[in-house]
Formats: C-alpha cells, structure tokens, sequence
C-alpha cells in the first residue's frame, strides 16, 4: 500500500467505529464542504482540504518523503518525538526496514485540529440521553480552553526533525481511539456485567488491559465501590481529550452510573463522586494500545509488517497468539 491508501485506510476504519455513526460523520463532512465552499478564493489556500473527507482533524500527515511510494514496513507508537525519530534512523542505518513512522498521539497539524475534534463530544453526550442544546453548550466552552492551552505550542517541531531525516510520519489519533469505544461497548454487552466488580474482571480479561496489570498499572476504581451496581454505563475514550467538568452531572441526570475512561484528573473525580457516578480508569496506554492495535489488524492483513515502539503494547488478533508479540526478554511477569 501506499501512504495514502494506508492512511486512508486508517481513517476509515475509524469511521467505521465511530459511536456517532455514518450520519454523525456525513454530518461533520457536509459541515465542512459547506464552510470551504463560503470562503472566498483568496481564503481557500488556508483551508485544511483534507477534512472535506477526513472528519478526524486531529489525524494527519505530519512529513511526506514520498507520497507514492509503497508503506511495506511500518514503525508504530503511542507518542512519537525527534528522539524516537533519530532511533528509527537508528535502526534503519542497523539494517531494519522502515518505511513510515505512525504515531498515535498528534503532532504537527493534528494536534492544532485537536479542539475541533472535540465537537464530537457533544453528540457522543447526547447519544447517552443529555439534550444536545445542553451537550453542546457543555462542550464548546472546554474546546476554547484546549485551544487556549495549546495555542503557543511548538507544534511542528517533530514534523521538521522527521523532514531532516528524511522520514515519513503521520498519526492516527481519533479513529482509534472510536475503535476502543467499540470494541469495549460489544464486549460490555455480550458479557452484561452487573456490578463493579464484574465490570472490573471484564476489562482485566481483555489482553491490553491484562498486560499492563502485569506491568504495574490495573484499572483503577477511582469513585464507586465493588458491590455496587453498573447502571447504564458511558465508555468516554474519544473526543480528543478530556471534556468538562460539567458533564458529570449532565450524564447522571441522563441516567448514567458508571463512566469507563482512559484518564481522568482528580478534581473531575470529586465532580463525579458528587453526582454518585462510580467511575472506573482503565488506563491511558493500554488504551491507547487497544485500539491501535484494532488498526494494525487490519494493516498487516494488507501486507505491512510492523516494528513497536513507544510504549505500544501489541496484541496481534490476526494471530493464534495473541501475545506472540510481546514474546521478548523482559520480565517473566510483563507477559502472559
């Protein structure tokens, strides 16, 4: 495949998963076209183009090396840096073959996109039975926040190191995180779980989260307590970053008692413990990692190989052993 087919490929597959559904998307899109065909022609060369087929601005092409040639060997990770940059150089001067560099958190382009990704948000709430008039007035304040505290970043500067060294590099960031919100809802609804603690024994059988209690980080109950009963439960995974403060007590009037989340501060824990919500932290990197790894599935049925990296912790289902890949010196309590 070529880059663009593979990070085409990448977006759709978090179309597919996206908890909004085609309409939501079709939504955005429409939004989009709409917005760039207002602008007058002077105005256009500053559009991002890419989201009139993309809905995920924070997914994006950071360096290019060449746009045509074919991706067969992909180096993956969680966060990409100019140090993990100069290991792939690295290694490739060693002799491994690495074609691309993906890199699930965004850089360059992705992360200005992040708070505009974050709209997302107010229909996921929705979805979950808060009025959109509430959701969308819940979310639009913390997406200004994010811009703010983002704004005098120094966005580019790991897409310039990747351009000296001559290496392509792009994130898959939003669609992944969606394939972590579907792959938790089905299995969530085939196992039913009726208490916390049930809830808790789902998510430990599940490989990502199981490898990194071996590692020292478990899921965490940070508000609740085992005896007590799930509720309706609301998987918040995606929508860029983490949301307001205010949604807590919106979701509990919606009829909500249990949030599963990849991470989440303390003072928005006391917000939620305020609201009676129980509130269960899975953790951000084996998150990360599940639906990553949803992606590289599908990227080694297309022939790439892949080179982990980063804190990725890879459960290749494609394979009879899942955890063939984590198979390596390291400590005997690391693997299963």
């Amino acid at each position: 495949m070529n880059l663009e087919s593979l990070y085409k490929l990448g977006v759709t597959i978090g179309i597919e998963n996206d908890p909004r559904g085609k309409e939501g998307v079709q939504r955005d899109l429409e939004l989009s076209k709409k917005t760039y065909e207002a602008l007058k022609d002077s105005e256009k060369d500053y559009f991002d183009t890419v989201s009139l087929w993309n809905p995920y601005p924070d997914s994006r092409l950071q360096a290019v090396k060449d746009q045509d040639a074919d991706i067969r060997e992909l180096m993956v990770g969680i966060d990409i840096g100019t140090a993990e940059l100069l290991l792939a150089d690295k290694l490739k001067e060693k002799g491994t073959k690495i074609d691309a560099v993906l890199s699930h958190h965004p850089g360059g382009m992705g992360t200005v996109g992040l708070p505009k990704v974050m709209a997302m948000q107010a229909d996921i709430l929705a979805l979950l039975g808060v009025p959109i008039n509430i959701a969308e007035d819940i979310v639009s304040p913390r997406q200004k926040e994010v811009d703010q505290a983002i704004f005098a970043a120094n966005h580019y500067a790991t897409a310039d190191a990747a351009k000296l060294l001559g290496i392509t590099l792009f994130s898959l960031h939003t669609p992944a995180d969606n394939c972590v919100v579907t792959f938790l809802d089905k299995t969530f609804k085939e196992k039913n779980p009726k208490t916390i603690e049930d809830l808790l024994k789902v998510i430990s059988e599940i490989p990502e989260y199981d490898v990194a209690k071996r590692r020292g980080l478990p899921s965490k109950l940070e508000a609740g307590s085992p005896s007590k009963r799930c509720g309706k439960i609301a998987i918040d995974m995606t929508g860029g970053t983490t949301g307001s403060k205010d949604q807590y007590e919106a979701l509990a009037n919606a009829g909500v008692g249990t949030m599963v989340v990849m991470h989440i501060p303390k003072d928005h824990v006391e917000i939620a413990q305020k609201y009676h919500l129980n509130v269960i932290n899975v953790g951000h990197m084996a998150s990360d990692s599940l639906g990553m790894n949803i992606i590289l599935d599908r990227f080694e049925q297309n022939g790439v190989k892949l080179t982990i990296m980063s804190g990725l912790i890879r459960i290749n289902r494609n394979s009879g052993d899942p955890y063939a890949d984590l198979r390596c010196p390291m400590p005997s309590s690391y693997i299963k």
